[in-house]
C-alpha cells in the first residue's frame, strides 16, 4: 500500500524499520547510534507507535528519537537494471546515507569524487561555484567525518572541485546513477548496514562502535 502511495512499482526488496535513536544535546546531529529494528508483518503500526510512546516516556533524561524508515532490507545485482525513478531515489538516498556514517572505506581520489557527484546530484552544475553561497556547507555536507580530518580542508576544496569542473556534462539522474554504481563496487557494496548494539564487554576488546553489514557475500 505505501509502495503504491509513492508509486514504487519495484518494491520487492524495500521493507518498513523502526528506527530508534537516544540523542543527549551536541550528538543530536550524530546518525551514529540510529538502531533499525525490522518490522514484523504480524505487527500493527498504531502499535508501534503506542509502544514508541512509551519508549520515550520511560526515558529519563534521554531524548529518544522514534520513526518509521521505509528502506531497502536487501541490495541484489539486477538493481542496476531498474531504471524506476523512485526506485533509483531511495536507494541513493540510503547508500549515500550509509557513506556518509563512514560505512564505506574510501581513499582521497574516491571520496572527493564520491563528493562532486553528490553535490551535482543536488545542485547540478553551476560555473562560479566557490562564489556560491551552499559551496562550503556542501563540501563539508558529503565528507564522511572521518576522511574529511585526513587533509587540510582547502585541499579537499580544490580537490572537489576539480572533480566537479571535470563531471560538469553529468546530469542530477546520471550523478545519481554513477554514485550509485560507484558504491556498489567498493567493499561491503550492496551492503545493509545495522549498527550492533553491545551486551557485554567484561574486558574491554570490542571496538566503541560496531557496525555489521549483509550482502551477498554474508
Amino acid at each position: 500500500e505505501l509502495a503504491g502511495i509513492i508509486k514504487l512499482s519495484a518494491y520487492n526488496t524495500f521493507s518498513l524499520f523502526e528506527c530508534r535513536k537516544v540523542v543527549t544535546g551536541s550528538k543530536s546531529l550524530d546518525h551514529g547510534n540510529e538502531e533499525y529494528v525490522g518490522l514484523d508483518d504480524n505487527k500493527y503500526i498504531g502499535d508501534l507507535l503506542a509502544e514508541f510512546k512509551a519508549a520515550k516516556d520511560r526515558s529519563k533524561g534521554e531524548i529518544l528519537h522514534c520513526k518509521l524508515s521505509f528502506k531497502k532490507r536487501l541490495f541484489r545485482e539486477s538493481d542496476e537494471a531498474i531504471t524506476e525513478p523512485m526506485f533509483v531515489q531511495l536507494s541513493y538516498v540510503q547508500l549515500q546515507h550509509d557513506y556518509i556514517l563512514g560505512n564505506y572505506p574510501v581513499g582521497r581520489e574516491d571520496a572527493a569524487q564520491l563528493a562532486a557527484l553528490q553535490i551535482l546530484a543536488e545542485i547540478g552544475f553551476v560555473s562560479n561555484q566557490e562564489s556560491s553561497i551552499e559551496w562550503t556547507a556542501l563540501l563539508e555536507r558529503y565528507l564522511p567525518r572521518q576522511i574529511a580530518v585526513t587533509w587540510a580542508k582547502r585541499d579537499w576544496e580544490m580537490d572537489i572541485l576539480t572533480c566537479y569542473r571535470s563531471m560538469e556534462h553529468l546530469s542530477k539522474d546520471d550523478s545519481r546513477q554513477q554514485l550509485l554504481r560507484i558504491l556498489r563496487s567498493l567493499p561491503y557494496g550492496n551492503s545493509v548496514f545495522f549498527s550492533v548494539r553491545k551486551i557485554e564487554d567484561p574486558i574491554g576488546l570490542l571496538p566503541g562502535r560496531i557496525i555489521l553489514g549483509i550482502n551477498k557475500r554474508g
